[in-house]
């Protein structure tokens, strides 16, 4: 019987770390002239503390070799050709954040319509899988012709890391900005118009949560900012 709780315990702690990163799946159109092709998508903390990580990018099989992938993490954007987290600079993200991952391919010229996983992994070799989204590329030799949906990964703030200023993509609807201290405390809340270009001079050099709500005050999105 002990045996049996022992068992129970340890499968409810499994499941519970397996729930906590999410991953989500997303979808980009490009043209096969660009020489970035950026993808959108969010890694979510569901847990109440802060989460260290790593992630790699596992090709479908029959992907175009040519394509070239790199990431942009919570640490900074990496170099063409590094399609897995370097084993001293693990993601993190502080506890109930969202945050903007980005995966771009360069298609070399090459016309495509493929995709790649990109796994979540609890340590940097011998890991195991605790999250996966699938990230596909529609890429064609001709624009598309149907403006992508606007969806919260696509809302992104830049440039991150900043110094004196920051604005938002796809921001017809955030109203308001807020922004908190790592410790919670909120610093700074401004009115938003779609466009508009945020001060933080007054900020000090650090890390921050910037909440945006839309004119019901519901948050769209929250995105971790550094202050340099």
């Amino acid at each position: 019987m002990r045996f049996t709780f022992y068992t129970l315990g340890f499968l409810l702690l499994t499941t519970g770390l397996f729930g906590q990163l999410k991953v989500e799946s997303s979808v980009v159109n490009g043209k096969s002239s660009s020489e970035r092709v950026a993808l959108y998508f969010t890694v979510t903390n569901t847990s109440d503390s802060e989460k260290t990580f790593y992630w790699d990018l596992d090709r479908s099989s029959d992907m175009p070799s040519d394509w070239e992938l790199s990431v942009c993490d919570t640490n900074t954007c990496y170099d063409w050709g590094s399609e897995s987290c370097p084993c001293d600079e693990p993601a993190k993200l502080a506890a109930g954040e969202e945050y903007t991952f980005i995966v771009n391919v360069n298609p070399n010229g090459i016309e495509a319509n493929y995709g790649v996983d990109f796994r979540i992994l609890d340590k940097c070799e011998d890991s195991k899988v605790l999250d996966s989204g699938k990230l596909t590329y529609n890429i064609s030799n001709a624009a598309a012709s149907e403006k992508p949906r606007t969806t919260s990964s696509s809302i992104v703030i830049y440039p991150n890391p900043t110094f004196d200023t920051f604005e938002v993509t796809e921001d017809s609807s955030i109203k308001t900005i807020a922004i908190y201290n790592i410790v919670g405390k909120k610093v700074m809340s401004v009115g938003h118009k779609a466009g508009q270009f945020h001060d933080v001079t007054s900020l000090d050099e650090g890390i921050y949560l910037v909440r945006m709500l839309d004119a019901t005050n519901e948050v769209v999105k929250v995105i971790r900012m550094t202050k340099e």
